[in-house]
């Protein structure tokens, strides 16, 4: 009986796989930039500490000042600073930092002391650039927005990318064992059978990591995605309004008030009144809760004006707020170690496709030689 013959891919098929090849051919380059800097940004914080310690590590005392008392002498330091956030540390031996409004900068300030360790802008610093370079190429100004939608669109093809690879994969039958990995395999055979693999364990991570980089960019239309596949709204994304509120005479008398408010939680940062009237926000972290609670505060004496906490939120609001930490794996050094390896994987697709695509032009340039 004659063998059956070799069914011939579709239409559809070839210019599916053709636009995954001709993606990677265009954007490898930014690609790879995009994936390699958002792996160093997973632990960037943690190599910041390394390569500047003078600016990132204290001596520990007894007790930290209350935040009344770092503002107030970090203003002594700093008259111009405007704070406008004040964000504590999980390690006691770690600087704690102030953002300033305005674009005045950073300000890391040891918190036993109240001395100014380092003013800078963010991009002074290693972990700054690399920020800018993964989400902006470096480019501020008129052109930066432009910058940042051209991330966007990177980011977009990433996960178009994954798409593709996963329908290129589907459609041909035989799907299980195109995927089975062998020694003694020829190495095209090995190469694409470790590229589809791999893509296809990664996928799910893939695409959560990048169309979260997305909502960083294009706020709109993401979080019209999240609310369609939800099922629900964001409801929590703007801050409540306050109006006719005294203003707060004793800014640790007024985080003492909404700490209480969250029993159990730790303080992680404040944002103090941005204006006489204006209240104070705390930001605390609660146990065995993935969303922390912010809590505003305000009038004098200070009172509780409003807590959001994530309990009765929607799914949408949950995913909304959760976004980030989605986004660079900000659960613990196990899942920062799997961020980071998911975060290198379109490098390692685009130099196995690369690969797979030379051999390929290689073995049919070298075909018709053979046959002479």
């Amino acid at each position: 009986m004659p063998p059956a013959a070799k069914r011939e891919p579709s239409r559809l098929y070839r210019l599916l796989r053709g636009i995954h090849l001709w993606l990677t051919l265009t954007l490898a380059v930014p690609i790879v930039v995009v994936s390699v800097t958002g792996a160093i940004l997973v632990f960037g914080q943690e190599l910041e500490s390394l390569f500047d310690p003078g600016a990132n590590r204290v001596t520990p005392g007894a007790q930290t000042l209350s935040h009344g008392t770092i503002l107030a002498r970090v203003a002594e330091q700093k008259p111009d600073a405007r704070v406008w956030s004040l964000s504590s540390a999980e390690r006691p031996d770690r600087a704690w930092t102030m953002w300033l409004a305005g674009g005045g900068g950073v300000i890391k300030v040891d918190p036993y002391s109240g001395k100014v360790l380092k003013h800078f802008r963010p991009r002074d610093t290693f972990d700054g650039w690399v920020a800018a370079l993964h989400r902006c190429w470096l480019v501020d100004g008129k052109w930066g927005r432009v910058a940042r939608n051209s991330v966007g669109v990177v980011t977009l093809a990433v996960m178009v990318q994954v798409i593709l690879g996963l329908w290129v994969w589907l459609v041909p039958p035989q799907r299980v064992q195109r995927l089975a990995v062998r020694r003694g395999q020829p190495a095209r055979v090995l190469v694409l059978r470790l590229h589809n693999l791999a893509g296809v364990v990664t996928a799910a991570f893939m695409l959560l990591i990048a169309f979260t980089g997305l909502t960083m960019t294009w706020h709109a239309p993401t979080r019209a995605v999240v609310e369609a596949l939800a099922a629900s709204r964001v409801t929590g994304d703007g801050p409540p309004r306050f109006d006719d509120l005294a203003p707060i005479a004793d800014l640790d008398a007024a985080i003492a008030t909404g700490t209480d408010a969250v029993p159990g939680g730790r303080l992680q940062g404040v944002r103090p009144p941005a204006k006489p009237g204006a209240p104070a926000v705390l930001h605390i972290d609660v146990p065995d809760r993935l969303i922390g609670a912010q809590v505003w505060v305000g009038g004098q004496p200070p009172r509780v004006l409003a807590v959001r906490d994530g309990r009765g939120t929607s799914a949408a609001d949950w995913f909304w707020r959760l976004r980030y930490r989605f986004h660079v794996g900000n659960f613990g050094w196990p899942a920062q170690v799997l961020w980071m390896v998911m975060s290198l994987m379109p490098v390692a697709f685009v130099g196995t496709g690369l690969w797979l695509y030379w051999r390929r032009r290689r073995d049919r340039r070298a075909a018709p030689a053979a046959a002479e």
